[in-house]
This record gives C-alpha cells, sequence and structure tokens, in this order.
C-alpha cells in the first residue's frame, strides 16, 4: 500500500516543489479527526494512481511556515503540486471521487 510521505519546512521543496509528477499534498494534524478519515482516503488513491502521483504529508502544527506559504487555516486541506507549480486545494474533508476527479485533471 502507497503511504503519504512524511514532509517538513526542510525538506518540502525536495520532496514535492521538485518533483515532476503530481504530489498530492495532505495538510493535516495529528488531533484532527476529519484528517484520520483522509489520509487513508488518499492512500488508496495513491494505489490506484500507482507510479502516476506521489503523496505526501504535513504537520502544521510541526510546520507552521508551511501552513501559513499556502494559506491552511483550518485541516484538513489537500493541495495538489506538479513541478513546483501549485495547482489546486480542496479545503476540508470530501468525497473520495472529488480527489479522484482532482488527480485525473492534473496527472
Amino acid at each position: 500500500m502507497a503511504e503519504l510521505v512524511p514532509v517538513t519546512e526542510a525538506d518540502f521543496a525536495e520532496q514535492v516543489l521538485k518533483k515532476e509528477k503530481l504530489v498530492v499534498v495532505d495538510f493535516g494534524a495529528t488531533w484532527c479527526a476529519p484528517c484520520k478519515k483522509l489520509h487513508p482516503l488518499l492512500e488508496e488513491l495513491l494505489d490506484e494512481f500507482e507510479g502516476e502521483v506521489e503523496g505526501a504529508y504535513v504537520d502544521v502544527g510541526a510546520n507552521p511556515a508551511l501552513a501559513r506559504q499556502y494559506g491552511v487555516i483550518s485541516v484538513p486541506q489537500t493541495h495538489l503540486f506538479k513541478a513546483g507549480e501549485h495547482l489546486d486545494q480542496v479545503v476540508g474533508l470530501s468525497k473520495r471521487d472529488k480527489y479522484k476527479q482532482l488527480i485525473e485533471q492534473y496527472k
């Protein structure tokens, strides 16, 4: 099963921005109940799009500068990046189809 790779302020550029593939970034927190539902849903989609999409997880409590940089004021938030470009975002927990549609649109 694919996993969301934990990233920090120190390695965000390397793990997300420098990737040519689509990277789905889950901005969340350990105390957030909806985040706990989103995490496995995104990992399931990473399995479905294996080889085409990568996934990352940012703990906003441990990485407040990244949260500020991308306007994360509530969690969960899912942001999509490709080749250094911020493409789209979903605020809150949405249905699986929403995330799948975005991945298909940008992959």
